[in-house]
């Protein structure tokens, strides 16, 4: 993905200066000279970052920028404004949700760092929305796994189930595993055979304690204990020749009864 600037100023000769002065960092740089322009060029382009002026006529740049928030909420927002009294400044961040407020005249090598520090910011808000809102159904239905149950089905879907916190392993209604993410490797593989072999007792064991519900939890021989739900596409039932997903989740801390 472009990374996408947007910069909000109605003095033009700023917009030149600091689209000459960002543009060399290899950003997409997009400009507006009011509140309106930067709504309508948001609503056009797909942008990430933006820089915004205090005083604009018509509507300013708390304004704008609270109109964005609510409209775009993850772009990351930020103020340039040679305006910088204590109101200003707090509605401006108390509506707009601003990341950064800088003053003019700027630094260049302060504003250029600020910039790749929102970018950034960006792609972590991203990176963690993801796995936060990243569900197993969700995988389910990225992985468009077909009734066989096939190999290429579960692999196209690799990453998405590494995402997750939790264990995955794939498997059909017999207990051939096909797939087990990252997760499922840390918790449950204690030799070298790899992850899918480790997977294979396990997934029986679940089977026979769970095949008449859809959760529960388990226990390896080593004492962890799991807790576990299953998912099925491609048939109704386990026994129907279903492809099998278990996740699970590690149960830290419990004492037993």
């Amino acid at each position: 993905m472009d990374k996408a600037l947007l910069i909000v100023d109605d003095e033009e000769n700023i917009i030149r200066a600091l689209k000459r002065l960002l543009r060399s960092d290899g950003y997409t740089v997009y400009t507006a000279n009011s509140g309106q322009d930067g709504l309508a060029c948001l609503q056009k382009n797909d942008i990430q970052v933006i820089l915004s002026d205090m005083r604009m006529p018509e509507m300013n740049g708390a304004e704008f920028l609270a109109n964005v928030k609510e409209l775009y909420p993850d772009t990351v927002r930020m103020m340039l404004s040679g305006y910088t009294d204590l109101t200003s400044v707090t509605d401006a961040i108390n509506q707009g949700s601003i990341y950064k407020f800088l003053t003019k005249p700027w630094d260049d090598a302060l504003l250029k760092e600020t910039v790749r520090d929102a970018f950034k910011h960006y792609a972590d808000k991203n990176q963690l929305r993801l796995n936060e809102k990243t569900t197993v159904a969700e995988a389910n239905e990225s992985a468009t796994l077909q009734q066989t149950g096939s190999i290429a089905g579960v692999y196209s879907a690799a990453e998405i189930f590494d995402l997750l916190p939790i264990g995955v392993v794939v498997a059909d209604a017999n207990g051939r595993v096909y797939y087990a993410n990252q997760s499922a490797e840390a918790m449950i593989t204690h030799h070298e055979n790899g992850a899918q072999t480790a997977a294979q007792p396990l997934f029986e064991s679940v089977l026979k304690q769970i095949q008449h519900s859809e959760n529960g939890f388990f226990r390896l021989d080593n004492g962890d204990r799991f807790n576990v739900a299953v998912s099925h596409t491609g048939a109704e039932k386990i026994a129907d020749g279903a492809t099998v997903i278990v996740t699970f989740s590690k149960i830290y801390n419990q004492v037993e009864s």
